[in-house]
């Protein structure tokens, strides 16, 4: 029987390979992730920044924030058989990035739900946030090229303050690389970013 850590460990282990499998399969070779671009290129998503509810509607940062929550909120369209996701755009460029990497993790995770709108979460410590780490700011990746300072993290991958040092924490702490086959195959799509850093 798994210790309650185990789990834990086993589940941060398998959100990271989702986080991999993901930025294989939207084949990401460089940092930051340009994940706007991800979501032009997936067919079930239609995005839509809040500026179509200022433009149309006049609303103000907190109306929107009060209808669809801090980040934004994800709606399944049966009809269509899409979803229309709705994020903030008030906030800053990271800030965006990451709450729309967390309405990613929440599509790649199957965690988003086909009966009822659901509001874009990223709480500390919960799925979302832990693939966003490693979508955003994959370990195999920065540690190939030495970059493990908040600073170096916040500019390499153009995610929030806080967020690159709670990366950079965890990478100073994690000394032993565990490497997957996964790591190696995302080496190897970022070979010549990889290559053009290292000189």
């Amino acid at each position: 029987m798994f210790s309650f850590n185990s789990e834990k460990e086993i589940s941060k282990q398998l959100i990271k390979l989702s986080a991999y499998d993901a930025l294989l399969n939207s084949k990401v070779s460089v940092l930051p992730v340009d994940i706007f671009q991800i979501f032009k290129t997936r067919e079930d998503v239609l995005l839509y920044d809040s500026k179509l509810f200022q433009t149309y509607d006049n609303w103000d940062k907190q109306t929107y924030t009060w209808v669809f929550g801090q980040y934004g909120t994800l709606i399944y369209d049966k009809e269509i058989n899409k979803y229309y996701a709705f994020y903030n755009d008030f906030n800053s460029e990271p800030v965006i990035r990451w709450e729309l990497t967390c309405l990613l993790a929440l599509l790649e995770l199957n965690l988003a739900s086909v009966d009822y709108a659901i509001q874009i979460y990223c709480n500390d410590g919960d799925y979302t946030e832990t693939f966003s780490y490693y979508f955003t700011a994959p370990d195999a990746i920065l540690n190939e090229i030495g970059i493990n300072s908040a600073e170096e993290i916040m500019e390499s991958c153009n995610i929030p303050f806080d967020k690159a040092r709670k990366k950079s924490r965890y990478l100073k702490k994690s000394w032993i690389d565990k490497k997957t086959y996964l790591d190696k195959i995302l080496k190897s799509n970022f070979y010549d970013f990889i290559h053009l850093h290292k000189e």
